[in-house]
């Protein structure tokens, strides 16, 4: 009888055992995608921000006192682009496709 429970109990192991590598590998397919999804959008939106401050940078250049008709000064757009460029920088160690 000890005999019949102790294969039992084993062949009940092996059976979770098997049940969760199969749960284990679908689980980390589910990551590896969620993971790919994060990744693409984390990368459009640094080559947004790249453009967007490569923008700042040329109106800047085009106009040295900014624009204060609009309520922006030259300080304004000098943060912003100092704020972008820290988040780029931040972006740097992504892999993005070309």
């Amino acid at each position: 009888m000890n005999q019949r429970l102790a294969f039992f109990v084993s062949l009940l192991a092996l059976g979770l055992a098997v049940a969760n590598t199969f749960w284990l590998q679908s689980v980390a397919s589910t990551n590896s995608k969620i993971v790919d999804r994060q990744n693409a959008a984390l990368c459009a939106f640094r080559q947004d921000l790249g453009k967007r401050r490569d923008a700042s940078l040329d109106y800047l250049e085009q106009h040295p006192e900014g624009a204060p008709a609009l309520g922006l000064d030259r300080a304004d757009l000098v943060r912003s682009i100092s704020s972008q460029t820290s988040t780029l920088a931040a972006l740097r160690p992504l892999v993005c496709p070309l």
